[in-house]
């Protein structure tokens, strides 16, 4: 009987069977939150594309405030494609901020207390007109477009003869000095509008 229960004690085989017992707990709820965190990422970049364009939307229409307003909220709504929690658009006099709220329900985090993920995005437009006259768009800026597509199209033929990487790199030199210009509220053209954040 006692040699029955050695043997018992030192036989090996099976191990693995109770070992991923043990572990599918843990593991389907690790893959659980992934694909939760998964789901509130890609809601929260839709959610940031839609927010982008309203606020650009708004900015440019040229209507008074109530009714930029009414422009960013239902520009929201059309391009998200759900209900949000809370819209709320302020109108300085050369910038225009939308920022919106949503609740984004999750599965496998409400077992650990987190059945629903909150977001907030921001978009931050500057004009380099005032806003919320009606005048952003009128303004006669064909000289000043016609030397921005000038130097468009000089840029395209100095960058022609550059490798990829180096395309690239200036690119993204440019569009943070771009940036960084829109930030100060300078250094674009008269009724443009740009999206600072």
């Amino acid at each position: 009987m006692f040699h029955r229960i050695r043997n018992f004690a030192r036989n090996e085989r099976g191990n693995i069977a109770i070992i991923g017992a043990l572990l599918l707990l843990p593991i389907l709820g690790v893959t659980g939150a992934v694909i939760d965190y998964s789901r509130i990422s890609n809601a929260g970049d839709r959610l940031q594309a839609a927010v982008d364009a309203a606020a650009v939307a708004a900015a440019r229409s040229g209507a008074p405030v109530k009714d930029m307003e009414q422009i960013a909220a239902n520009m929201v709504l059309a391009n998200y494609g759900e209900n949000v929690d809370a819209i709320k658009t302020t109108v300085n006099t050369y910038e225009l901020i939308v920022e919106v709220q949503d609740a984004i329900a999750t599965s496998v985090l409400a077992a650990v207390g987190r059945p629903v993920f909150e977001i907030t995005v921001v978009a931050r437009v500057r004009n380099s007109l005032p806003m919320g006259g009606g005048n952003v768009a009128t303004t006669d800026t064909n000289k000043l477009k016609r030397q921005l597509r000038a130097r468009k199209r000089k840029l395209k033929n100095l960058s022609r003869h550059m490798t990829y990487e180096q395309r690239l790199r200036l690119e993204r030199a440019i569009n943070a000095q771009l940036k960084t210009m829109a930030q100060q509220g300078r250094g674009f053209v008269p009724g443009d509008v740009v999206l600072v954040e």
